[in-house]
């Protein structure tokens, strides 16, 4: 039974997991469902089938923290499209805060200390992972937008370092984000786009399949 994440021990620790993977079991957990805090997971939901590898068509499998998003994704994904809202920064969409300071060091710190400095380096590794200029008019030394999933837009912000200044980079996600996928897969997706910034920086990514068509996940 997964718990709504408020400690029914005072004396009991905050914990910085997230809600989703918390379980409760035997009385306490007959004891809050039973007064609506949380949802029940029967034995047959919670059944896990015989392990298998994801592959591709050509026996390829999927890394790993692409099976988590792929997996959340499918679990989380709305039966109809909600309003795409504004474009956000991580660290202002609720439950981000245990996740805020892995964000910043391996997704938009990640890019600035690589591609200062390098801001064409940047835009044709961008371009190689089908990074395109955003619709709106953004004053930044480079603006580009990538679809991770489908209405799951990126946009990536790069000023470029300069006398004074070092260089800064913000990604950003749309608001309706948050009813596609959970905080921990914002940063694993921010991480894997400046990982891929970094390989393709040297020439040796490009995008020669795709799990999601159209998209540069």
């Amino acid at each position: 039974m997964g718990y709504s994440g408020r400690n029914l021990d005072p004396g009991s620790h905050d914990c910085k997991h997230p809600v989703e993977v918390c379980l409760n079991f035997d009385d306490l957990g007959y004891y809050i469902v039973h007064v609506g805090l949380v949802c029940e997971i029967t034995k047959t939901e919670s059944f896990i089938p015989e392990r298998r590898e994801e592959t591709d068509d050509r026996g390829r499998k999927a890394r790993f923290n692409a099976c988590i998003v792929l997996f959340k994704y499918i679990l989380m994904c709305p039966d109809s499209p909600p309003e795409v809202g504004e474009w956000t920064a991580y660290r202002d969409f609720k439950n981000a805060a245990p996740l805020i300071h892995y964000f910043a060091a391996n997704a938009e710190n990640a890019v600035a200390k690589t591609f200062s400095g390098r801001i064409d380096a940047l835009r044709q590794a961008a371009e190689s992972l089908k990074g395109r200029a955003p619709v709106e008019a953004l004053s930044y030394d480079l603006a580009l937008s990538f679809d991770a999933l489908p209405r799951v837009p990126l946009l990536m912000l790069f000023n470029d370092a300069e006398e004074g200044f070092e260089a800064r980079c913000s990604i950003l996600f749309r608001r309706s984000v948050e009813s596609y996928l959970d905080m921990e897969c914002l940063g694993i997706l921010g991480a894997q786009l400046a990982g891929y910034l970094n390989v393709a920086r040297n020439g040796k990514f490009r995008v020669k399949r795709e799990i999601c068509p159209g998209t540069a996940l």
